[in-house]
């Protein structure tokens, strides 16, 4: 699963994905998400790497706690069969709320 292929499992969520982040100023209405790829981490024995394993963060910027928006990022992933660990990072002073959802892809 490349990164157009977790945007578009993220589409039933109805909220905008982007890969990468934006340029200060240049962000969309809230909320929006932003997907980073972030390591490898491939099943292999015998100096093989046998089957590749993607490590990606979602941040989910919300100008509050929105359990609604949280809801329908966690609804699209579990859709897509995608088991995800999910955590509310505070950034101090932001005027916004960033939930954090860490996964694994094959």
């Amino acid at each position: 699963m490349d990164r157009r292929d977790v945007i578009a499992a993220l589409e039933p969520s109805g909220i905008p994905v982007i890969y990468g982040w934006y340029k200060p100023g240049a962000e969309p209405e809230r909320p929006y998400a932003v997907l980073q790829w972030l390591y490898s981490s491939d099943f292999g024995a015998d100096g093989v790497n046998y089957c590749r394993v993607d490590n990606w963060q979602l941040d989910l910027i919300t100008d509050g706690k929105s359990e609604r928006h949280e809801n329908a990022v966690r609804d699209a992933l579990t859709k897509a069969r995608i088991r995800f660990r999910q955590e509310e990072i505070n950034d101090e002073g932001a005027d916004y709320v960033r939930s954090l959802f860490t996964f694994k892809t094959i």
